[in-house]
C-alpha cells in the first residue's frame, strides 16, 4: 500500500485543493444534477468549494495530500459555510427548474447537522 504525506492546507495550496474536490465531484450524481453542463459545472464548482468549505482554509482545518491527489476540507465548531453566497451561486448557475429542489435538499441538510454539546456547529 502506498504512503500519502498528509499536510495542513495553508493559503499557499487552496488552488490544490480547490482544483481536486473539483475533479473528484466531477462524477458526483449530486453535483452534476445540480450543475449539469460540464462548461458551467468547471466554472462553479470552484466558487462552490470556496463557499462551501473555504472557510477551513481559513480556520486551519483543511488537508491536501502532498502530491495534490486528496483534500480534505473541514468545518470546526462554530465554523459555517458561506450560505448566501452558496445558495447565490446554485440560484446563477443551476437549472432554474431543480431550484425548489436544490433548495429543499439544503433546508434538509442542515436539519441533519451534528451539533455540539455546548450549541450548534453549524
Amino acid at each position: 500500500m502506498a504512503e500519502h504525506a498528509v499536510q495542513a492546507a495553508t493559503s499557499e495550496r487552496e488552488q490544490a485543493v480547490v482544483d481536486v474536490l473539483t475533479l473528484a465531484f466531477a462524477q458526483d450524481p449530486m453535483a452534476r444534477w445540480a450543475l449539469p453542463d460540464a462548461h458551467v459545472y468547471l466554472k462553479a464548482w470552484p466558487l462552490v468549494v470556496r463557499a462551501f468549505g473555504g472557510r477551513a482554509l481559513l480556520s486551519g482545518s483543511a488537508d491536501v495530500l502532498e502530491d495534490g491527489g486528496g483534500a480534505a476540507l473541514w468545518l470546526p465548531p462554530g465554523v459555517e459555510p458561506d450560505g448566501e453566497r452558496l445558495v447565490g451561486l446554485i440560484r446563477e448557475h443551476s437549472p432554474e427548474p431543480r431550484l425548489p429542489a436544490l433548495m429543499e435538499i439544503f433546508e434538509q441538510m442542515k436539519q441533519f447537522t451534528p451539533r455540539s454539546r455546548t450549541g450548534t456547529c453549524r
